[in-house]
């Protein structure tokens, strides 16, 4: 007759046995498949590589320096974002293409003045957490000749 003898306690058991005799150790909880524990190891690693990998390129799109320049010798407003590998964006809109300008001003105490496009896409001039900046926004809408919307959140009260 075969034998094994028992991972616990060492008794030599009959290797048909399901249980030892005398620690009553579970052979077939020994029997689970150890093969899966590796891939699932590999592919946590291959997740987290991956997740980071994104994390990354993400954190590296977040521009390291952004500055906005209304010009007035070429009538247009440029916003320009150096990011982290040294690359340099520019967008540039023309007054022409800007119906209006607003002073959005928050509950929060933020304000912020966003050129609104011909076509409505909105625009961020300028933002600011705590100071004021209705004198500039009002400079910027002479510069532009554009009329200016002042939207203040600060007034609305919630209906009772």
């Amino acid at each position: 007759m075969k034998t094994k003898d028992c991972p616990s306690c060492g008794a030599t058991v009959p290797a048909a046995a399901a249980r030892c005799k005398e620690c009553f150790h579970d052979f077939h909880e020994d029997e689970d498949p150890k093969s899966s524990s590796p891939m699932a190891l590999v592919v946590a690693l291959a997740v987290m590589a991956v997740i980071g990998a994104l994390a990354f390129w993400n954190f590296s799109k977040v521009p390291t320096d952004r500055r906005i320049l209304v010009d007035e010798s070429s009538q247009t407003v440029q916003w320009i974002s150096q990011y982290k590998d040294g690359s340099i964006e520019t967008e540039q809109v023309a007054f022409a293409q800007i119906a209006k300008l607003t002073l959005h001003i928050s509950s929060r105490g933020q304000q912020s003045i966003i050129a609104v496009g011909l076509d409505g896409e909105e625009h961020m001039i300028q933002e600011d957490n705590g100071g004021s900046l209705t004198t500039t926004a009002e400079r910027y809408a002479e510069l532009m000749n554009k009329p200016l919307e002042v939207i203040d959140d600060t007034t609305l009260r919630p209906a009772n």
